[in-house]
């Protein structure tokens, strides 16, 4: 099922069958799957609820997740900037993407998705 918002309680907003491809833009940190270019999220596992296991599995090579494993909680997560001295924050998931503001060594930022790639999105 494609739900209007990252949540088991959100309305729904349409179906996809088994065997359908679907592409992602981005997770949330719960296990939640942007889809690319149509509204709506879908769960990647739903980790045994109402009977059912994983809903979704990554088709060729997986691209990279700052968290790969989904948190048991839908919260924004907190990580510090590791590298020296400053680190672009852009408006979208591309280095060509243009830079809004910077971040400091040390400083913390929180986020509520991640992309694939190694990206994350500041809230």
């Amino acid at each position: 099922m494609v739900r209007q918002e990252p949540s088991l309680s959100a309305p729904l907003c349409g179906k996809k069958n088994y065997g359908d491809l679907l592409r992602g833009t981005e997770e949330t940190f719960d296990g939640w799957v942007k889809l690319h270019g149509q509204p709506g999220y879908v769960v990647k596992d739903m980790g045994g609820k109402l009977g059912v296991g994983e809903v979704l599995e990554t088709v060729g090579k997986a691209l990279s997740l700052v968290m790969p494993k989904p948190q048991a909680d839908a919260h924004p997560l907190t990580f510090e900037v590791v590298y020296k001295p400053i680190v672009a924050v852009r408006t979208g998931p591309a280095k060509s993407r243009p830079i809004k503001g910077t971040k400091k060594f040390g400083e913390r930022v929180r986020a509520d998705a991640q992309g694939y790639g190694g990206w994350v999105r500041l809230c």
